[in-house]
């Protein structure tokens, strides 16, 4: 997205900016502040908390208010968490959002809020623990939340004949969360107790 195709963009939701003047202080203030590459998350950022309904474009203080880094990220995050199945565990090693994620108190649980009636509440309600939870210092340290198959069936899957623990999937850094699942198989998990040779085995599903 380009400044100028982010101004028009703008316009077409809200509808126009009340003369150039305005306009061009706009795309001043978007310039000054933000490279090409931000705008599609800001552009997302902006809607998701002002509404067209009025048909009032946004000025440079509710523009500022919503591209606020930790609600970009927030953002980012929540589209990308669009995308992944309830039914996997999952690895999340970004500790912010795993603690965000950990608040509904599963995997599982978080997906079925998001894709619910209320998925608006659930998205707003995201982006506010983000905010909060990006400046504090005591959150838990990342661990696999489960995913509706393992809450239903346990953790262990049939696979060509065999058993074997069911694999997370990776919401992350890939080389990061490696070393993380790692750590977990490491301490065992438990896993030697209930599947042979599950080390020798780790097919690891990438986001």
């Amino acid at each position: 997205m380009t400044y100028p195709e982010f101004i028009i963009a703008i316009e077409e939701y809200y509808g126009q900016y009340k003369n150039d003047f305005v306009r061009k202080m706009i795309k001043e203030f978007i310039i000054k502040n933000f490279s090409e590459n931000q705008l599609p998350d800001i552009f997302k950022s902006i809607i998701s908390k002002y509404s067209n309904k009025f048909k009032i474009p946004p000025d440079i203080a509710e523009i500022r208010m919503a591209t606020n880094q930790s609600t970009i990220q927030a953002e980012k995050y929540w589209y990308k968490l669009l995308k992944k199945s309830g039914a996997d565990d999952v690895l999340i090693t970004n500790k912010v959002l795993f603690n965000v994620v950990k608040s509904w108190g599963s995997w599982d649980n978080f997906c079925i809020q998001r894709d619910g009636k209320y998925r608006e509440l659930t998205h707003i309600e995201f982006v506010k623990k983000y905010i909060l939870m990006s400046a504090a210092n005591d959150l838990l340290e990342p661990e696999i939340l489960k995913g509706a198959s393992s809450l239903l069936y346990g953790n262990i899957t049939s696979c060509g004949g065999g058993l074997q623990l069911r694999q997370p999937v990776i919401i992350g850094d890939r080389e990061q969360d490696l070393k993380m699942l790692e750590k977990f198989n490491g301490n065992k998990l438990e896993i030697e107790n209930v599947v042979n040779g599950f080390l020798e085995n780790k097919k690891i599903k990438d986001d």
